[in-house]
């Protein structure tokens, strides 16, 4: 008995390590994109290359560029230029572009840098998630 569940673990096992190379999801190249979040519908990354960390005006701010993969019906990839403000603990959106999953750009927007685009952190939310990762830059800066 046990060696006829061992076999049919070993054949779950063994069929199951197919399917993940059938069912991939969307990965982004893994020496540049680090990963914040997940769930059924949406993974995030931020840009460890492009990650710069600002003292101006005695207002501490870290930018960084997030992607997201949104596995819908119709797939797409986005990414956003945020401006984290350390000390006043907001996030703010400079640019955002979109993308199908052939490369081609479907929607691109830019705001000035603080007006009518300030996102309040949520406990809990993607946002607070990019407002500890633009914490560690900050801090492993000083």
């Amino acid at each position: 008995m046990r060696k006829g569940i061992s076999q049919v673990i070993a054949t779950l096992f063994f069929l199951l390590s197919f399917s993940t190379l059938c069912f991939a999801e969307f990965q982004p190249d893994s020496n540049r994109w680090v990963w914040i979040d997940s769930n059924s519908v949406t993974g995030t990354w931020y840009d460890s290359w492009s990650v710069s960390v600002n003292r101006n005006y005695n207002k501490p701010t870290v930018n960084l560029w997030v992607l997201q993969y949104r596995n819908t019906p119709e797939e797409s990839v986005s990414q956003t230029l945020f401006t984290v403000d350390i000390k006043g603990k907001k996030l703010y959106l400079l640019e955002a572009h979109d993308y199908n999953m052939q490369g081609k750009m479907t929607k691109s927007l830019e705001w000035d840098k603080y007006d009518d685009n300030e996102i309040r952190i949520v406990p809990g939310s993607l946002g607070e998630a990019i407002y500890y990762v633009a914490m560690g830059y900050y801090i492993k800066s000083r």
